[in-house]
């Protein structure tokens, strides 16, 4: 009989390995006993609800909680709150220990670990390892904490992980469960003693894929946070212990692929402030906003790239159903439109969301810049709104326009930009004057043109040609 602790900081997926542990065929416990999901975990917890209710309590007893670890007295082992925790667990661990492989999930057990190795003796503890800057993030978001707080109490954590001997732990990297979960697989099931049938360890593979990142930093991040140097020590040892180098895979995005782990200490880490606790929440926040919007850049990317394979699709559709004027073929026609509508505005907020974020994480650039890009990728999206509200399908478009290419990208409508054909080999070369405009106007329209879409950036037009602005009134519909 064997059993086994899951822990480590909150927030680096204690939960997620609870679960392949469990897949693996370590007894957590009946389904009715486990915590109930929660939306910040929608895939559960895998906690006991009677250990955490112990855990919580002997952490209030001892003065503390799970965001503020409790300072411990020199007898703390012996204490009153101590005993009362052993009352509560024994009849659970005795309920668990039925089982030959068995164990619990606790991030609160990572700060008081002695006990629960008192308790249950040849105890095994598996310890979850994320980069600080990840784990002070998510806690951020989750609760609101600063980001001083979520490294103090990664530090305070992972410290008390590392104080466990070496023999007794197995340390496992976030990072490694979505590069290599076949490696930390096999780790795990070496230092468990298991032996799962080969579609326990399939099933154990794919748990890693269900669970969403919101934040990703490297070594490069770590360098150049001005964390603490115990931070980046404890780190690099826990990397180390984890045999995960961080930031070296290959399947990381291409910023991340760092040689190693820089621990190099900077002016301020002095040998008299070192290990000073004043310190350790140091942190430079404008890394940590950069590294969060930058993630979110690469996951929108991501969701682009899936949408303009569909678009693809779509689009083969509706080629096919135009061939064939048939009922049937006329209404998958018009299923695909609006189905193609649909999407590519979803892809053209996805462009602007990403330009708004890439903004944020531009280096070297001023932010009225910045504003200005984000202005323009607005502009584009109220043009294409507009278009989408206004112009049928098949219409014939044609921009005026500096000959910027995303005007012309415009709900899979045949568009073109104004003025082209005698004037340059290039969109965006203007007429000489008022009534070349009108002509050039005419022969558009007499090539066959039913739209014009007078963009933003090109409506000095109406004031400098104003004979132009003419035609256009009498002749046309204007939509807004």
């Amino acid at each position: 009989m064997s059993a086994t602790c899951i822990t480590g900081m909150h927030r680096s997926g204690t939960s997620m390995v609870a679960r392949v542990v469990q897949t693996l065929g370590v007894w957590l416990g009946e389904p009715d006993d486990l915590v109930a999901p929660a939306p910040d975990n929608p895939d559960g917890f895998f906690e006991h609800g009677t250990i955490v209710a112990a855990s919580e309590a002997l952490f209030e007893r001892l003065g503390g909680g799970w965001d503020c670890p409790p300072v411990l007295a020199d007898d703390w082992r012996s204490s009153p709150a101590v005993a009362s925790a052993r009352w509560e667990c024994e009849p659970v661990f005795g309920d668990l220990g039925r089982h030959q492989d068995w164990g619990w999930k606790d991030p609160r057990a990572a700060a008081v670990l002695p006990v629960w190795c008192d308790l249950v003796p040849g105890l095994r503890v598996v310890a979850c390892v994320r980069n600080p800057l990840e784990v002070a993030a998510s806690l951020r978001a989750r609760n609101g904490t600063s980001l001083a707080l979520g490294l103090r109490l990664w530090y305070r954590q992972m410290s008390a992980v590392m104080a466990i001997p070496a023999a007794d732990r197995l340390l496992t990297h976030y990072d490694a469960w979505f590069n290599q979960p076949e490696t930390e697989i096999r780790r795990m099931t070496e230092f468990l003693g298991l032996e799962p049938e080969q579609a326990e360890l399939d099933r154990a593979a794919k748990i890693p894929a269900r669970h969403a990142r919101h934040a990703k930093f490297n070594a490069r991040s770590i360098g150049s946070s001005g964390l603490d140097a115990s931070v980046r020590d404890l780190y690099r040892q826990l990397c180390a212990s984890a045999e995960w180098a961080d930031g070296a895979t290959s399947n990381s995005d291409p910023g991340d692929r760092e040689p190693a782990l820089d621990t190099a200490a900077t002016n301020e880490d002095t040998a008299e402030n070192r290990d000073t606790a004043d310190t350790l929440g140091r942190v430079q926040k404008s890394v940590v906003d950069v590294g969060l919007a930058q993630h979110e850049v690469n996951k929108r990317n991501g969701r682009v790239a899936q949408l303009e394979r569909r678009v693809v699709e779509l689009e083969r559709a509706l080629a096919d159903a135009r061939s064939n004027p048939a009922p049937p073929a006329a209404a998958t026609r018009d299923r695909a439109n609006d189905r193609l509508d649909l999407i590519q505005a979803g892809l053209y907020d996805l462009h602007l969301a990403v330009g708004e974020l890439s903004a944020r994480t531009a280096r070297g650039i001023d932010r009225e810049t910045a504003d200005r890009d984000v202005a323009y990728l607005r502009m584009i999206r109220g043009v294409r709104a507009a278009v989408a509200r206004h112009v049928p399908v098949d219409a014939d478009i044609v921009v005026l326009s500096e000959g910027e290419p995303m005007l012309v990208d415009l709900h899979h409508r045949a568009a073109r930009h104004f003025p082209v054909g005698p004037y340059s080999d290039a969109p965006g070369s203007n007429p000489a004057d008022d009534a070349a405009a009108v002509a050039h106007l005419a022969a558009v329209q007499a090539g066959g043109a039913t739209h014009l879409i007078v963009a933003p950036t090109a409506g000095w037009w109406l004031s400098v040609y104003p004979g132009f602005a003419a035609r256009l009134t009498a002749t046309s519909t204007v939509s807004r």
